[in-house]
């Protein structure tokens, strides 16, 4: 048995070689023993059953000397396996592979560690969250196998982070589950249970979704079950999907079934989850579910990686554990099916804005964590690099590297990238950002990442000073929403070639200026909430007033009324920027019109901006048109961040929060968007790259192209 185990940190065997954590059985007050253990994921007899041996469970004995006198005995699990028949030697031996559970968690802050026994040396530095993760997840009479990130690497050794870095989604894929380490308080714990209950109680009775009867939401589902529940509708959701009619109800005396014929057959009322028995927004149910999703687990750059590669995912929440798919499958049906929607279940008036907006943010990042997991269970990866970078750069990190290297094994084209990872000191965050950039732009990607660049990005953040053409995947707190032109796909490679990286981190790209801003409104909020919303409606209301302006200063009054609603809806959903079918773009103008009716109904005018906001503004009432949510859902997407303006030359649009009047439209060389630029103001001639902008013409003028200016190159700095 001694042979057998390693100390902590002894060189791994191969690329493929990891260390596994044996977790000693204890009670809950016991201090914490651990071994260590190396496996190699390419003996996986589940992922490689023709080359690795079946393995079989054997218990073992470990001894620990705890005093002079007194040593402990413990029953910790080994992987064992026969050897073939003509073997000589019939005696069984260690797998090469150690089945595990993952641990995915917070690691907390490491200025107060608690100790554990780690290869029975005492003293071994832990992190409070992680040892009350250890604590919680340990069994009374036998012990488990763990991979836990903080202890099977070497965190002092750079090269091996890096080599560990390359198989990590592997590490994540081949364990047996990943347990998501969310612990809450006991009466929160059992609220969410019951909450999850609810809902799907309320599925089966509405009939929304075929299949999503009353299931045990603590039970694993098989994936392919899942498939159907949740991917097909997450992956492709279909605007106003069809519903199930009443007469589809089976007819029965139970009062539930009744009630929900009954809801399902009016016509006049929109059968959301809430006719059948989804709590309201006001119980106390929903006080513990935006306290889940305040937690700092929703909120970690590498836990997004570990959370979509898992093959099973539960979170434990202490007392007992809760399937997370069946999470992600609840939260959709109330973004899907529910009247109110997910923002509004994140707040309740009252609550300090700062709680109210970490539920916000955390339900926001689970989604990204959600498609992530369904697209990797899809079996592709159908995103590369760059668009990963935006995707994760609203999630935390302690090292600002990490912002990129956690979502390389997320990257069709991650490997490729692997042998830039560096934990060297010397590599600085602001070298790995702008090596990144400079590797993406050479490898034909400069149009998406200038898309993802600009001044809010090249704001210095500690001692971090970028170009501005360098996007700050670094920064969390960046409030900068990129926009982007359909037309502007197909010319990505004629883009590519114009674009070259010159001495002193400069940018050369070939374009023309074609406008400048004239006018500009302040900036809309990024996402729902009941402050955010009376935002967002005055910033609407002042975009109107905006065109109205630019019509009577391009003497343009021969525009209708309609033509400028229609000209502002098309700049609050991107119209251009995206392939919208006719049902779907029908359903968001039915939308944008039951907004602007809801404006006026009320009362909201700029003058009461000033005044106090609680009570004033609700939410979209429950009752409202589900193509109003549809709207709400779109703009708030589409203009998050951004700030409305008006140019000199008579158009519309979005533009990024740091631009300002006077800013340079410019558009490059290959791509029909708008870009906007900056004069250095040092006399060399070079620009600052303030991001990209979104516009709509009024009338026949517009931005038009190269054509509209000479060619010329501008140097990005």
């Amino acid at each position: 048995m001694a042979s057998d185990m390693a100390s902590p940190y002894t060189s791994l065997l191969s690329p493929t070689s990891i260390r596994v954590l044996i977790l000693a059985p204890g009670n809950p007050d016991d201090e914490i023993f651990c071994w260590m253990v190396k496996a190699d994921l390419d003996a996986d007899h589940e992922r490689f059953p023709t080359s690795s041996p079946r393995p079989i469970e054997s218990m073992s004995v470990a001894e620990v000397v705890v005093s002079d006198n007194e040593t402990r005995r413990f029953v910790i699990p080994f992987d064992i396996f026969f050897p073939d028949d003509d073997d000589a030697d019939q005696r069984t031996r260690t797998h090469k592979f150690q089945r595990y559970s993952a641990l995915s968690y917070v690691w907390g802050d490491p200025s107060d560690p608690e100790h554990i026994v780690l290869d029975g040396e005492k003293g071994f530095p832990v992190t409070p969250n992680l040892h009350a993760a250890l604590r919680s997840l340990r069994r009374p009479h036998e012990g488990i196998r763990l991979w836990v990130d903080a202890l099977c690497i070497n965190q002092a050794d750079y090269e091996e982070k890096k080599k560990q870095i390359a198989i990590m989604k592997r590490v994540y894929e081949q364990a047996e589950e990943v347990i998501a380490y969310v612990p809450q308080p006991e009466e929160d714990e059992q609220n969410i249970l019951k909450l999850m209950r609810m809902i799907f109680h309320a599925l089966n009775l509405s009939g929304f979704m075929d299949g999503a009867q009353d299931r045990d939401v603590t039970e694993p589902q098989e994936p392919q079950e899942l498939k159907g529940l949740f991917t097909s509708f997450v992956t492709s959701p279909a605007p106003g999907a069809e519903l199930l009619s009443w007469q589809d109800v089976s007819q029965t005396a139970d009062i539930e079934a009744i009630t929900a014929q009954e809801n399902l057959a009016q016509p006049d009322r929109n059968p959301f989850l809430e006719r059948f028995g989804l709590p309201t927004v006001d119980s106390p149910l929903w006080n513990s579910w935006r306290r889940f999703f305040s937690s700092p687990y929703f909120q970690r750059i590498w836990i997004l990686q570990e959370f979509a590669s898992a093959k099973t995912l539960r979170f434990h929440l202490g007392n007992s554990s809760l399937n997370a798919d069946q999470v992600m499958l609840a939260c959709y049906a109330i973004k899907t099916y529910s009247g109110a929607k997910n923002a509004q279940y994140m707040r309740r008036d009252g609550d300090p804005r700062e709680q109210m907006q970490k539920a916000v943010n955390g339900l926001q990042l689970a989604w990204t964590m959600f498609y992530e997991r369904t697209e990797l269970r899809s079996g592709l990866l159908r995103q590369n690099l760059v668009s990963k970078l935006k995707s994760g750069k609203w999630f935390l990190a302690t090292d600002p590297r990490d912002k990129i290297y956690a979502v390389l094994g997320l990257s069709r084209d991650g490997p490729s990238f692997q042998e830039h990872v560096s934990y060297d000191p010397a590599e600085t965050s602001e070298i790995v950002l702008i090596r990144f950039a400079r590797l993406l732009i050479e490898g034909g990607h400069g149009y998406d990442v200038l898309l993802q660049a600009g001044l809010g990005g090249a704001m210095k953040t500690g001692d971090m000073k970028l170009p501005s053409w360098v996007p700050n995947w670094a920064n969390p707190s960046l409030r900068f929403n990129p926009v982007r032109s359909t037309s502007a796909y197909n010319s990505r490679a004629t883009m590519a070639s114009t674009l070259r990286i010159l001495d002193s981190n400069r940018l050369s790209v070939r374009g023309a200026n074609v406008d400048k801003i004239q006018h500009i409104n302040q900036v809309f909020p990024q996402s729902p909430s009941p402050t955010s919303l009376h935002t967002f409606m005055g910033q609407v209301v002042k975009a109107a007033l905006l065109i109205a302006r630019v019509i009577r200063e391009t003497g343009k009054e021969e525009e209708s009324p309609d033509s400028a609603m229609n000209t502002l809806f098309g700049v609050l959903v991107q119209q251009g920027s995206a392939d919208f079918d006719n049902d779907e773009l029908s359903a968001l103008r039915i939308g944008f019109r039951s907004f602007m009716e809801w404006v006026k109904t009320v009362a909201f005018t700029l003058r009461n901006e000033r005044q106090s906001r609680e009570g004033q503004m609700a939410m979209v009432p429950v009752d409202s048109p589900k193509e109003l949510h549809m709207f709400m859902d779109k703009a708030f997407a589409k203009t998050g961040c951004l700030r409305f303006c008006a140019t000199a030359g008579g158009c519309v649009g979005l533009v990024p929060e740091q631009a300002e009047v006077g800013d340079q439209l410019a558009v490059f060389d290959g791509s029909a968007a708008a870009f906007v630029l900056r004069e250095s103001g040092d006399g060399d001639g070079t620009y600052q790259f303030v991001g990209s902008g979104y516009f709509q013409a009024l009338g026949e003028s517009g931005l038009t192209g190269s054509e509209a200016g000479q060619l010329r190159d501008f140097v990005l700095r």
